[in-house]
């Protein structure tokens, strides 16, 4: 079955589709399709990210400064900040639960352990 026929089934049956994903026995064929349909978005995103990448490092942008820096040298750095401090913040808001989480099960004097 060829690629673009499934994904002309999947885009006209689309609620059905739903269904077998959600079934216990979904449609092998189907997917199948989805995941193709999946690896080839992931393929052409990465296509675009590596030639917009090419570009800035190669084109026309060497005498383009952004903030003092070339930019992907900023487009770097802002995306891995971003990523380093959400990490950073989800760190933070598991020790606090973490530490919630002992002080509620840490049994005091003239507490009772009931309910």
């Amino acid at each position: 079955m060829p690629l673009h026929s499934s994904r002309v089934r999947l885009a006209v049956n689309i609620e059905s589709a739903q269904m077998s994903v959600y079934r216990k026995d979904p449609d092998p064929s189907f997917l199948f399709a989805l995941i193709s349909l999946q690896i080839l978005m992931l393929v052409v995103i990465n296509v675009m990210w590596m030639c917009l990448m090419l570009l800035l490092a190669d084109g026309p942008s060497q005498s383009l400064d952004v903030l003092g820096t070339n930019p992907l040298g900023l487009t770097f750095v802002l995306i891995y900040g971003g990523v380093f401090s959400i990490q950073f913040l989800a760190l933070i808001w598991h020790r606090f639960a973490t530490f919630v989480q002992f002080v509620a099960h840490t049994p005091f004097p003239g507490r009772s352990n009931r309910a």
